[in-house]
């Protein structure tokens, strides 16, 4: 995915998520088998819904690289 579709011109980073970004932030999360409660830890959130654009991508490429590790198992 490319920044220009990740980000509306007219979002900051600061807006929450699209219900599409949220959407497929959840289905990452359950493919990867990711432990909720950390990831939001690690993401300095409370819950998965408190996610902000600006947070993003930082988000989906911690799960990819999750992803690729075990999968490379």
């Amino acid at each position: 995915m490319t920044r220009a579709v990740m980000f509306h011109r007219s979002m900051s980073p600061d807006s929450l998520l699209t219900k599409d970004q949220l959407a497929a932030l959840w289905f990452h999360l359950e493919q990867s088998d990711s432990n909720i409660p950390l990831f939001c830890k690690f993401m300095g959130i409370e819950a998965v819904e408190d996610m902000t654009i600006g947070q993003y991508e930082k988000a989906m490429a911690a799960i990819n690289r999750k992803i690729a590790k075990e999968n490379a198992a």
